[in-house]
């Protein structure tokens, strides 16, 4: 019985809002553009300083193993089905951006951008729960995370612009 009423909870409190942020295009469209571009930022700020995101200890571990055997739920896959609803919801919102971009090399940027997306969608879905993240990251894979979070400003930007300013 708490299972369903975890999952209505869940359906109450993200589903529903998305929904309904969704049939509006303008609410839609400022809401995901703030998450996204603070995200951005966050991800620039990250790979520019070369922070690295927090690990997860022993301690955390045992404890998301103790819900997970008491709730009977796989929250990794319960994590990943919302990795993956992240990034349907983001490739739309760059898709509705290219509507409002003129130039050609904006939306050459922002098919790069989605490009990005899509395959961290296919690496997400394909990733198994042995994948270890400790892993180094090299300078280019940062260099490239730089282009993307910068493309992805620029075509927030100019979308914008074009969507609110520009008659």
């Amino acid at each position: 019985m708490q299972l369903e009423y975890m999952l209505l909870l869940i359906i109450m409190l993200i589903i529903i809002p998305i929904v309904a942020i969704s049939s509006n295009d303008t609410a839609f469209y400022i809401i995901t553009s703030i998450i996204v571009a603070i995200s951005s930022l966050r991800s620039f700020y990250n790979n520019f300083f070369g922070i690295s995101e927090e690990e997860m200890d022993e301690e955390d571990i045992e404890f998301l193993q103790e819900v997970e055997s008491q709730i009977n739920l796989d929250l990794y896959k319960l994590g990943q089905g919302f990795q993956t609803i992240k990034s349907l919801i983001v490739i739309v919102f760059y898709i509705y951006c290219a509507f409002y971009l003129h130039h050609f090399w904006l939306k050459a940027l922002s098919v790069f951008v989605i490009a990005h997306w899509i395959s961290t969608l296919i690496y997400n879905l394909k990733k198994s729960i042995d994948d270890n993240s400790n892993e180094k990251v090299s300078v280019l894979k940062r260099i490239y995370m730089l282009f993307v979070n910068i493309s992805a400003l620029v075509i927030i930007t100019f979308s914008t612009y074009n969507k609110f300013f520009q008659k």
